[in-house]
C-alpha cells in the first residue's frame, strides 16, 4: 500500500494528524499497534489547560493554538467529546500569598489566570472542602473526552476513506540512503513518502529500530470514575496531586499517581486508593459513590517535560 504519509500510533495526536493532512488532500495511513486510542488517549484526565500548565514563550503559543482548534473541532466540525469550557481550579492549602504574587506575574505575561480566596471559591464550587486558603482559577481552559474525539476522528476519516489499520504493530524499516523505503508491520508492509511516529510511550521502539534515541519513558497513571451522580462541581479541580473533574453525564472521573516503572500494567491497590482518598480530600461527597470504571495508562514522558517535535 503506497500512502504519502504513513502515522504511526493511533492514538489523539496520530489522528489529529491523520485529520489535518486529510483535509489538505494528502494520502495517509495510519498504523496503529493496537486499538484506537486504546491508551493515553483513554487514560486521562481531558484537560486542556494553556493557562495552567504551559511555560511562556515556550509551550503557550502551541497550547493556546490547540486549543483554539479543538473548540474549532467541536464547533465547526460537530465533533461531539464533551468539550466545554468549564476551567480549571488549582486549590491550596497553603503558600496563599506567594502563589498571588505570582497570578499576577503570570497575568502580567499573557495568562487568563486570577486568584481567589476561600470564599470566592465557596460561590463557584460550593460543594467542595472548605478548608482551602485560597485557588488560582482558570476560567477560559477547557475540558474534553480525547477518547470520544478520537471515536469521531476515526468516523471522520473512514469516511474519507482514510485507512486506518489496527493490530500493525510495527516490527522493522527497510531503509536506503537515509530513507524509509518499507514499513514491516504484523498486518503486512506500508511504503509511504514520509513516516511520522506519533507513538507516544512507545516512540523509543520505533526510534530504536531506526537507530535514534528518542528520550521518552511512560508514565503510569491512575483513572477511578463514578457512575453518573448529582451535578456536584463545574470546573475540573487540582490540588497538584490529584485532578477531580465531573463529566456533562454525571460521572466523577479522578485521576493521579505518577509512576515510572515501564510498562507494568498492575492496578496497585495501595495507590488507587491514594486517588480515592486524595480526591474526596477536594469532594468530600466522592466518599458516597461507588467506583464504576478504573484503569491505569501509560503517557509519554520527557526528561524535561516538553514536547517533541
Amino acid at each position: 500500500m503506497k500512502k504519502e504519509v504513513a502515522i504511526v500510533g493511533g492514538g489523539i495526536v496520530g489522528l489529529c494528524s491523520a485529520y489535518y493532512l486529510s483535509k489538505a488532500g494528502i494520502s495517509v495511513v495510519v498504523l496503529e499497534r493496537g486499538r484506537i486510542a486504546d491508551e493515553a488517549s483513554y487514560n486521562n484526565m481531558g484537560g486542556l489547560w494553556p493557562n495552567i500548565m504551559s511555560r511562556p514563550d515556550i509551550t503557550k503559543p502551541f497550547a493556546d493554538l490547540s486549543l483554539s482548534l479543538y473548540e474549532e473541532m467541536a464547533t465547526k466540525e460537530g465533533f461531539r467529546f464533551e468539550f466545554r469550557r468549564n476551567g480549571v481550579l488549582e486549590v491550596l492549602s497553603e503558600g496563599a500569598d506567594d502563589e498571588e504574587k505570582q497570578v499576577q506575574e503570570r497575568r502580567d505575561k499573557g495568562y487568563n489566570v486570577k486568584f481567589l480566596s476561600p470564599s470566592e471559591i465557596g460561590k463557584i464550587e460550593p460543594n467542595i472542602a472548605k478548608n482551602f486558603v485560597g485557588g488560582v482559577f482558570c476560567p477560559k481552559d477547557a475540558n474534553a473526552s480525547s477518547f470520544l474525539l478520537a471515536k469521531e476522528l476515526y468516523t471522520y476519516l473512514t469516511e474519507k476513506s482514510i485507512s486506518i489499520i489496527e493490530g500493525a504493530e510495527v516490527l522493522d524499516f527497510q531503509v536506503a540512503s537515509n530513507r524509509i523505503l518499507e514499513i514491516e508491520t504484523s498486518k503486512g508492509s506500508f511504503s509511504a513518502k514520509f513516516v511520522v511516529n506519533t507513538a507516544g510511550p512507545w516512540s523509543p521502539f520505533i526510534g530504536n529500530l531506526l537507530g535514534i534515541s528518542i528520550p521518552v519513558q511512560p508514565a503510569k497513571g491512575y483513572m477511578r470514575e463514578t457512575g453518573p451522580v448529582e451535578k456536584l462541581i463545574n470546573a475540573a479541580i487540582t490540588n497538584s496531586n490529584v485532578v477531580v473533574t465531573q463529566r456533562p453525564a454525571g460521572q466523577i472521573r479522578m485521576g493521579g499517581v505518577v509512576e515510572f516503572t515501564g510498562f507494568d500494567r498492575t492496578f496497585d491497590k495501595v495507590k488507587k486508593q491514594i486517588v480515592l482518598d486524595a480526591a474526596s480530600s477536594i469532594l468530600p461527597a466522592l466518599e458516597r459513590f461507588s467506583i464504576a470504571d478504573e484503569r491505569t495508562g501509560f503517557r509519554p514522558h520527557t526528561p524535561d517535560g516538553l514536547p517533541i517535535i
